[in-house]
């Protein structure tokens, strides 16, 4: 592969994947405490489903980039 992903393009996708993995911990602590989603506030809970979304809809984003350049590089 000739173009190196970019460092800013690493950082993001490296915090979403932090973003991701710490929402995975704080369900399996609340499972634990046996608390549902249903006892969260709902402002804390709209949190939760606004980050997961801002990952869910990057994440693949970035793998759609770094496709991208791979297929440039084999173009070019």
């Amino acid at each position: 592969m000739k173009t190196k992903e970019s460092i800013l393009i690493s950082n993001l996708r490296e915090q979403c994947v932090d973003i991701k993995m710490s929402l995975v911990g704080m369900m399996r602590f609340l499972e634990d405490q046996d608390v549902g989603l249903e006892d969260l506030p709902a402002e804390i809970l709209n949190q939760i489903i606004e980050l997961d979304q801002f990952c869910n809809d990057s994440l693949p984003r970035f793998s759609i980039w770094m496709n991208r350049q791979i297929l440039n590089s084999f173009v070019t």
